[in-house]
């Protein structure tokens, strides 16, 4: 599973959530299951901490900076690694008060490049594929119009933390 792999490949990073194990289930209708067991983060989300307080500019600067540290380990990879789904529910506090970025499942490898020669049919499957893997509000402009030919990969990650940063003062 990509997300195992994605996780074991970065966990370690002070940015990033804890990768510890995982363990896959046969559920009663036939298919699996996999459960991941990472660091306990009880510190809660960017998310709830909006909901329950004013966020001071030292602390979004310590989210933007934790988040950009994430984006900047995850897209310096042999592989570029693009998380696609950045927000701040994403975003916990661990024990320490330290920022982690979770929550890899719409992570990917893939980068892709929209050019004249894509027809309709590989434009919506793109479009489909951002759909499932991207949360609308965050999306970046690429994603939203695949006919202006962007290039559609780590890129949309560094998009959605400056919108985060936006949410945040």
């Amino acid at each position: 599973m990509l997300e195992i792999r994605i996780l074991k490949e970065l966990s370690g990073h002070p940015s990033i959530i804890e990768f510890h194990g995982a363990a896959q289930l046969k559920i009663p209708s036939g298919g699996v299951e996999f459960l991941l067991l990472t660091e306990l983060c009880p510190g809660g989300s960017v998310a709830d901490l909006m909901k329950n307080s004013r966020i001071s500019p030292k602390q979004a600067l310590r989210i933007f900076y934790a988040a950009a540290r994430a984006i900047c380990h995850m897209h310096e990879r042999k592989v570029p690694i693009t998380h696609r789904d950045m927000k701040i529910e994403n975003l916990l506090f661990d024990a320490t008060g330290r920022v982690k970025l979770c929550d890899f499942g719409s992570a990917t490898v893939q980068t892709f490049h929209p050019d004249e020669t894509w027809n309709i049919t590989r434009r919506t499957q793109l479009e489909e594929e951002m759909q499932r893997h991207t949360t609308p509000m965050y999306r970046a402009p690429e994603i939203l119009d695949t006919y202006q030919n962007y290039v559609v990969g780590p890129q949309q990650d560094i998009w959605v933390n400056l919108s985060v940063i936006s949410l945040l003062i």
